[in-house]
C-alpha cells in the first residue's frame, strides 16, 4: 500500500471504508493508519509535506510537528 495514497485519499474526506475500498486494503489497515495520525496530532496536510523517508520512519521521526501541536 503506499501511505501517501492514503493520505490524499483522507484530505479529499474519504472515510476510511472508502479508502480502503480504493487502495484493495482492509479497513483496520486504514484505521490503524489514521489512529496513529490522530495520536500524534498530525494533521494531512502535514503529512502530505514529509518526504518518503520521514512517512517511512515512526511518528516521533518528525518532533518538529509535535511541537506544533
Amino acid at each position: 500500500m503506499e501511505l501517501r495514497q492514503l493520505i490524499q485519499l483522507k484530505r479529499k474526506g474519504l472515510s476510511n471504508r472508502a479508502v480502503a475500498q480504493a487502495l484493495g486494503v482492509s479497513r483496520n489497515t486504514v484505521n490503524s493508519y489514521v489512529h496513529a495520525f490522530q495520536e500524534h496530532k498530525f494533521d494531512y496536510e502535514q503529512l502530505q509535506e514529509l518526504s518518503e523517508a520521514e512517512l517511512a520512519g515512526p511518528p516521533d521521526h518528525c518532533q518538529h510537528f509535535n511541537q506544533q501541536a
